[in-house]
């Protein structure tokens, strides 16, 4: 009984679906196509998590894709 009750604790351990997950860092992706219009700076990146290591999660995606954004800002603040 101890063996059976060990192989199926094993079995568990062995079959189950958690997996680790990269936190996605803005500032260290790469950007394409940067583009400026009215003093804002903007650019895109496609394909976030297999850039990020989360290869498992992008294969999950099914037909909807992740991209990150940077957006900044040229123009002079106004002061109140």
């Amino acid at each position: 009984m101890k063996n059976l009750s060990f192989l199926f604790l094993i079995f568990l351990f062995v079959s189950s679906c958690a997996s680790n997950y990269y936190p996605i860092q803005s500032s260290a992706m790469p950007y394409n196509n940067p583009a400026e219009s009215n003093g804002v700076n903007y650019a895109y990146s496609k394909d976030v998590l297999t850039k990020t290591g989360n290869k498992k999660y992008a294969k999950k995606e099914y037909n909807v894709e992740l991209a990150s954004c940077r957006l900044e800002s040229k123009t002079r603040q106004m002061k109140r």
